[in-house]
């Protein structure tokens, strides 16, 4: 399978705001593919994504039961295009960043347990521009955020993660102390909600223990 000029558009609209992403002149080369994805498929594509990102991939993958080992190329990928999807985890509005990475990522699913994820390589995260939640007042921003290398691995028991050199410049942070006595920064990632549902029966445990004292102590 040869693909020249490609056009694929995505528009993902159960997260708001909406994900916005198209990749545009895809071309490359896909071999050994198969209907049910049951053997090996070599594959090296190319594709511009947005108005300045590009994306090099080249691998095997088969998805029958989902097995890849790809080596890639990313550059300039628009991060705000996802900010659809990081709102969920961020008390922030991400106005303006780009992406860049070049490395390999193995994806392996087991018949039984996670899905193993490895990834070895760089990451570049440059001209990023993030507000508070609102969107009216600046909360953080760079020029650049380099990693000489990142390795990460997940699905084998507690993740691993290696971390080589960081590099950052022209940061600016807006930091503001809360009447709490919090910074506002402490709170910039979105936390779970704690679980309560054993505070009723320790309440009642408590008010329940309490007469049963006072009855054993009022003879006295």
């Amino acid at each position: 399978l040869t693909i020249a000029r490609g056009q694929v558009r995505f528009d993902d609209e159960s997260v708001q705001p909406a994900a916005r992403i198209a990749l545009n002149q895809i071309q490359g080369s896909v071999r050994n593919l198969s209907a049910d994805g049951s053997t090996r498929a070599e594959l090296a594509l190319r594709t511009r994504i947005g108005n300045d990102g590009s994306l090099v991939v080249n691998g095997g993958v088969r998805w029958d039961r989902l097995l890849a080992d790809l080596r890639f190329a990313a550059r300039n990928l628009d991060a705000a295009a996802a900010r659809g999807y990081l709102a969920q985890f961020i008390n922030a509005t991400l106005v303006s960043g780009e992406v860049s990475s070049r490395g390999s990522l193995a994806l392996a699913q087991p018949e039984d347990g996670p899905m193993r994820v490895r990834f070895d390589g760089d990451l570049r995260l440059a001209n990023l521009h993030a507000t508070d939640a609102s969107g009216t007042d600046d909360l953080l921003r760079w020029q650049t955020l380099a990693v000489d290398r990142l390795a990460l691995e997940l699905g084998r028991g507690a993740p691993q993660v290696e971390v080589g050199v960081v590099a950052l410049d022209a940061f600016y942070a807006r930091v503001i102390l809360t009447e709490e006595g919090r910074l506002n920064l402490a709170d910039l990632f979105q936390r779970a909600p704690v679980e309560a549902a054993a505070a009723p029966d320790s309440a009642a445990t408590s008010a329940a223990a309490a007469p049963a004292a006072a009855s054993a102590t009022a003879p006295a």
